[in-house]
């Protein structure tokens, strides 16, 4: 018995030691070769023990050996042969890559990608950094253009319709689902530039604050975009909007250089004047954001674009404390998009700074009813308070 438990612990250590030994080997390409040749030598020691084994069981035994280290060794062996394929293929498409990139960079057809600035802005807290961080990371993870699903001739239909359901998200992610979806399945560069769109909104905090992270992750998936196709318009006027959303000088420098690339190539791009109006205001003028917010209501097609576009132009007369002036664009806006919970809470904003409290608090529940959001249950307390305080004095 004290022989059978030593021979059983002597078993389970040699199991042990060659399980550490064969994991250790396959970590690296050379260590696979030797794994193989371990295999292999093994294996013809088998077949030798066999053929001089003194007893046939003894040589079945050595032969059922010989067989499987032998399979082994020629498994791990044709499996480095295709690895190593697969990694020299790999090397030679990154080799190619950075050499396109470097000729394009150098022709000027593509701008560099900028280091993030070195203060984050004011207001960005570590848990929005996380959560904009996780979203590029499994943004990051996904195929996008490897497995195209959208059928042949309805690319750009496919591309348009997506576009369309990210402008109307709105705060609520969840809807990016669907849009990050087809984007995925469409052909390069489309799927690349869906990408850094969805990212965009992503990156988006509150106010006109973006977390820096997000953004130059959404760079990247413009920047593989143009490098499949130089300076493609969709491509350019993300990689704008990107740009136009950081205030550091580098940022913006770029963005100017893309908005010159832009009126070379898609003068009249239809998403080129909502991209500007943010880039101007960023920029302090104020004159020409709003001609460029008139430029993209002139544009807006659909009833749901329209109601975007008056919301994007009474926030910026807001942001001059132009109230009177916001407040009927706000409503025609909810009026064409009853579903959208910003537009109700800058409302319920702009009638505060009128001091217009009940009607503020109307606007505020109703955002409130389609969907809970910190910064609109603050507005709300700050004005239970304002009409308690409201109605204290005129006691």
């Amino acid at each position: 018995m004290a022989n059978n438990l030593s021979s059983n612990i002597g078993n389970n250590l040699i199991g042990k030691l060659f399980d550490m030994v064969r994991d250790r080997l396959m970590q690296s390409q050379r260590g696979r070769w030797i794994l193989s040749a371990l295999f292999l030598v093994l294996g013809i020691l088998s077949a030798v023990f066999a053929a001089t084994a003194p007893t046939a069981s003894q040589g079945l035994g050595f032969g059922i050996g010989a067989a499987l280290f032998l399979s082994l060794g020629l498994l791990v062996l044709v499996g480095n042969i295709v690895i190593g394929a697969s990694q020299g293929r790999l090397r030679k498409v990154t080799a190619d890559s950075e050499a396109r990139a470097k000729q394009l960079l150098a022709d000027g057809k593509i701008l560099p990608l900028p280091p993030l600035p070195q203060q984050q802005p004011q207001g960005i807290s570590p848990e929005d950094l996380a959560f904009v961080e996780t979203n590029a990371n499994q943004l990051q993870e996904i195929p996008w253009g490897d497995q195209v699903t959208c059928p042949k001739g309805q690319e750009r239909a496919a591309f348009e319709s997506a576009m369309a359901n990210v402008e109307a998200s709105s705060g609520d992610w969840s809807k990016l689902r669907g849009p990050v979806k087809v984007f995925a399945g469409l052909p390069r560069p489309l799927c690349h530039v869906g990408a850094a769109e969805v990212m965009y909104r992503l990156s988006y905090l509150r106010g006109r604050l973006y977390a820096p992270v997000g953004l130059r992750q959404g760079l990247r998936f413009a920047l593989r975009a143009q490098l499949h196709t130089p300076q493609q318009p969709d491509a350019l006027v993300v990689q704008f909007k990107l740009l136009s959303a950081s205030r550091a000088a580098y940022w913006q420098e770029l963005a100017t250089k893309t908005l010159d690339m832009l009126r070379q190539v898609a003068p009249d791009h239809p998403r080129l004047p909502k991209a500007e109006m943010t880039y101007r205001e960023v920029r302090g003028e104020y004159d020409e954001a709003l001609v460029c917010a008139d430029r993209v209501i002139a544009l807006a097609n659909t009833p749901e674009r329209r109601g975007l576009a008056l919301g994007g132009k009474a926030t910026l007369l807001m942001s001059l404390k132009r109230y009177d002036e916001t407040i009927p664009l706000f409503r025609e806006a909810a009026t064409l998009k009853p579903g959208d919970p910003w537009i109700w809470h800058n409302l319920s904003i702009a009638l505060t700074e009128l001091g217009r409290y009940q009607e503020a608090l109307d606007c505020n529940e109703r955002a409130l009813s389609i969907m809970d959001f910190g910064v609109a249950r603050n507005q709300r307390e700050i004005l239970v308070r304002k009409l308690a305080e409201q109605q204290g004095n005129a006691q």
